[in-house]
């Protein structure tokens, strides 16, 4: 499957662990619009596997925050306690609006360039004249 990624890097996440990297889409060129994408995130600065899975119409993730490993710099699976399991949790469900916003103004301003456009084509008569020799 085609995926778009909508960058993320301007969304301020509210615990100092992570950092919002993108937005993975299905790219609606070829499958058209879909309610769905995927974000992914560093935690201490390394990039997560994982990432949530998120429903872009009801505005919801997809997943239960503690289902999901953790990884460390090794790439080992870094228990977490409960205390910062709650603030990875809080830090999406804080920027998912900002999530929600980019994937519209991406998808806005895509569209807008497809259909937007008020000018006329123009086409050299000359093309569709014919000439009786």
């Amino acid at each position: 499957m085609k995926m778009r990624k909508i960058d993320l890097d301007h969304v301020t996440s509210s615990c100092d662990a992570i950092a919002f990297l993108r937005m993975e889409v299905p790219d609606e060129r070829y499958y058209g619009p879909l309610p769905f994408g995927h974000v992914r995130y560093a935690y201490k600065g390394i990039e997560q596997e994982a990432g949530f899975p998120m429903d872009l119409d009801k505005e919801i993730f997809l997943t239960r925050f503690d289902e999901v490993p953790v990884k460390n710099a090794l790439g080992e699976d870094e228990p977490l306690d409960a205390a910062a399991w709650q603030a990875l949790e809080a830090a999406f469900r804080k920027a998912a609006p900002d999530f929600i916003a980019a994937v519209q103004e991406d998808y806005a301003a895509r569209w807008q360039r497809f259909f937007g456009s008020d000018e006329e084509i123009e086409t050299p008569q000359e093309a569709y004249h014919v000439t009786n020799a």
